[in-house]
Order: C-alpha cells, then sequence, then structure tokens
C-alpha cells in the first residue's frame, strides 16, 4: 500500500473513532459527523473527508487527506504523527493525552456543555451584530440578554449525577432556545418592515388626498372662471345687441 493511501486510511479510522468516542461519551458534540471535521479543520472545503470516504459511485475518485487537515487534527487532538504511517497503530494509543483531548469526567463534561453554549451564543451576537440596523439595537440586546439568562438558569440546573444523560439534551434545548431568539428577532424585523411600508402608504395616501383637495379646487375654480367668462359674453352681446338697436333707430329717424 503507498505511503498516501496509509494516511488516508489511518486518517478515516482516526475521525471514526472520534465520531464514536463523542457519542458514547455525549462530548464534543460539535464532532460528531464527517462534515464537522471538515468544518472545523479544513475550512477549503468542509466535505473533504466525506470525499476520501468516497461515495461507492463507478467513476467517482476519492480524495487524498489534505497536509493541513492531517496536521490540524492531529494539533487539536494531540495525535502522535506517526500514527499516520503505521497500520498497525491503534486510534486510541495514538492519542497522547486523552483526559485533554476526549474529556470524559463529569466536571468536564459540564465545562464544555457551557463552553459549546458561549460559542453558540457568540456566533448569535456576531451575526445579529452585523443584521441588526440602529433602532433595532435595544431590541436585538434584549433578545441576547434573555438568552444569556436562559443559558446561567440551565448552568445552576446542572447537577453531576445527571450530565451523562441531560448532556445532549440541554444542547438541543440550548439550540431551540438559540432558534426561537432568531424567530423573535425576524419576527420584529419583519413588523418593523410592514410599519415602514404602511406608513410609507399611510404619507403617499395623504399626498394624494392633498392632490386630490387641489384638483378638486382647481376644477371648482376652473368652473367659476368659466361662468364669469360665460357672463360677460352675455353681457357684452347684450351690449352689442343694444348699441345695434340704437343706430338702427338713428338710422330710421333719418
Amino acid at each position: 500500500m503507498k505511503e498516501f493511501d496509509i494516511v488516508d486510511t489511518q486518517l478515516l479510522k482516526l475521525v471514526d473513532y472520534l465520531i464514536e468516542k463523542h457519542e458514547s461519551t455525549q462530548t464534543n458534540l460539535e464532532f460528531t459527523s464527517y462534515y464537522s471535521f471538515g468544518y472545523r479543520f479544513y475550512s477549503n472545503n468542509k466535505y473533504i473527508v466525506e470525499q476520501m470516504k468516497g461515495d461507492g459511485k463507478k467513476g467517482t475518485k476519492k480524495k487524498s487527506a489534505p497536509h493541513l487537515l492531517l496536521i490540524n487534527i492531529a494539533r487539536y487532538f494531540n495525535v502522535d504523527f506517526n500514527y499516520f504511517y503505521d497500520l498497525g497503530y491503534a486510534p486510541e494509543d495514538a492519542i497522547r493525552s486523552e483526559k485533554e483531548a476526549l474529556p470524559s469526567s463529569k466536571e468536564e463534561s459540564i465545562k464544555e456543555v457551557f463552553q459549546e453554549m458561549d460559542r453558540k451564543l457568540e456566533l448569535f451576537r456576531m451575526e445579529n451584530k452585523q443584521r441588526r440596523t440602529t433602532e433595532q439595537t435595544e431590541y436585538y440586546k434584549e433578545i441576547e440578554e434573555k438568552i444569556d439568562h436562559i443559558k446561567e438558569q440551565l448552568r445552576l440546573s446542572f447537577s453531576l449525577p445527571t450530565v451523562p444523560e441531560k448532556r445532549k439534551m440541554r444542547i438541543e434545548l440550548f439550540d431551540h432556545i438559540i432558534l426561537l431568539g432568531w424567530m423573535a428577532i425576524d419576527s420584529k424585523r419583519v413588523a418593523t418592515q410592514l410599519e415602514k411600508e404602511q406608513e410609507h402608504t399611510t404619507k403617499e395616501i395623504e399626498a394624494l388626498k392633498i392632490e386630490v383637495a387641489q384638483l378638486k379646487e382647481h376644477r371648482e375654480k376652473l368652473h367659476a372662471d368659466l361662468a364669469e367668462s360665460n357672463r360677460m359674453t352675455i353681457e357684452a352681446q347684450k351690449g352689442q345687441t343694444e348699441t345695434l338697436k340704437a343706430l338702427l333707430t338713428i338710422k330710421s329717424n333719418t
């Protein structure tokens, strides 16, 4: 087997081991899928681990492990680099400090749960900062404070005996709370937009009312001017008739 193939095989064995370990201990749940390893350790291609596994389709070529992916995973989980070049080296033996890389105690699990919650809340804050407008700042801060308060309540409600059973549930609950926060913010944004559109529509209606009133006033003035012109025309015609009668009278007398 070629050296590159050995490296790929060993890396995939390590990733499978870590996924199984994290799922069984309910720790580091962000590392429970191939995508999560690509997302965290090789941002150039988040699907790299899946592409290394291959999809089984005819003509599809499996990708080899990029060196950067190898280095990042090895550094993060403190893996002996010799592991990647020896098919007889087991993943569980290659991790030099399992206590540090794969926390298994209940105290470490609690710490990790809230580190993950803090990370999710920080991402929520960062995205909010980019999306919110000046007039929405206070409302966004209010939602963030409520989520932070809920997180502290979860921290207080954690007890060591129930960590393994409730760890995943707490994180899923917090994810749901984050989702509710997004829904509240989106509802507020839509409501604000509707208010602006309604205000704009109201202004347009008021402008149309003024325009209609002005047109009505202009039409009434036009009718009045026409009536006055008609009256003056009639008066002028009457004057011409009287003048003509006077001229005819004078002519007949002569």
